[in-house]
């Protein structure tokens, strides 16, 4: 039995939100302008940097967030030296006006 594809937010420190993203369709929805307008407009309304250090995970904070970019950075440096899953990125994205750019 196949699950439908989910999405699971999460606050956490420095202003970080945790998404985990279920299904087949994993970081791909990321892509999709109509969660950027709608839901992780209320996360992120200045614009969003964001982490992909593994399938199916992301950090998100507000882009003017300096403490929560700096937290993102070290998730992803913590991603790159661990054994497991598969390591997306070892850069920041910046969404702002939507676009995307590497941070």
């Amino acid at each position: 039995v196949k699950r439908k594809p989910g999405l699971k937010v999460s606050a956490g420190k420095s202003g970080i939100h945790s998404l985990r993203l279920e299904g087949d369709i994993g970081g791909s929805a990321l892509l999709l302008d109509e969660l950027w307008e709608g839901p992780f407009l209320k996360l992120a309304p200045n614009g969003a940097v964001v982490a992909l250090p593994a399938p199916g995970v992301c950090g998100l904070c507000d882009l003017r967030a300096s403490e929560g970019t700096e937290a993102l950075k070290q998730m992803l440096a913590q991603a790159a030296t661990r054994k497991g899953p598969v390591l997306l990125s070892t850069q920041l994205l910046v969404r702002q006006h939507g676009r995307w750019r590497l941070g």
